[in-house]
């Protein structure tokens, strides 16, 4: 399986993103989380503009194996970096589904 790579449209926009993520998150998973992210809403834009909800699925998806494999490594209960990642990852999924038109559930 591959994962697609979301950039900034241009390289200053991309170094800064660079600069700032690795100054404050320590570990690789951290980092590519984040910048995943940032890039929501660029993805929104680039979906509206050529009218492909396609988009926003493919972004999603990564997102959330972005997410899997952070939780996966490593615990985030005690961590408060890895618990903003956690919010901000769940807030930015019921927002791009929302998007798309799909209902979200609160608590399972």
């Amino acid at each position: 399986m591959t994962t697609t790579t979301y950039r900034c449209s241009d390289q200053a926009c991309q170094d800064e993103i660079d600069r700032m993520v690795s100054k404050r998150l320590q570990l690789r998973e951290e980092r590519e989380l984040a910048r995943l992210i940032g890039y929501f809403p660029e993805i929104i834009e680039e979906a509206a503009e050529h009218l492909s909800p396609n988009i926003i699925c493919t972004y999603l998806f990564t997102l959330a194996q972005a997410f899997n494999l952070l939780y996966a490594k490593h615990e985030i209960i005690g961590n408060n970096t890895r618990l903003v990642l956690t919010a901000a990852t769940a807030k930015t999924i019921k927002t791009g589904l929302y998007l798309l038109g799909i209902a979200t559930l609160e608590h399972m």
